[in-house]
């Protein structure tokens, strides 16, 4: 009776450590198509939306302001050419989703 105990408690122990010690996911990035012979794959860069592309603050009576800073848009029409660019915010999902439209169609 007891080794049963100790035997579920070694499972939940093992299921526990698996589950806060794996990535949730293989991959982070979607894989990319086969090149043709001869050309180099891109490098990626990975650029954070909050503080880096954007500021945002909140101001009283009016809500939280979002501004894109100074020479956004060149920067990443400039890096668009010789890199795949991927945007990340640390806020939920449709938030970041929102400010990353915002930033790719208006410039």
């Amino acid at each position: 009776m007891l080794l049963d105990y100790a035997w579920a408690a070694k499972l939940g122990y093992e299921d526990l450590r698996h589950l806060l010690t794996r990535p949730p996911v293989d991959s982070l990035l979607l894989e990319r198509p086969p090149l043709p012979p001869g050309y180099a794959p891109m490098k990626t860069l990975v650029l954070n939306v909050n503080g880096t592309l954007i500021h945002s603050e909140y101001k009283f009576g009016v809500g939280f302001e979002v501004v894109k800073r100074p020479g956004l848009a060149v920067f990443l029409a400039r890096m668009a050419k010789n890199y795949e660019l991927v945007l990340f915010g640390d806020q939920e999902r449709g938030v970041s989703d929102l400010i990353i439209v915002f930033i790719l169609y208006c410039f």
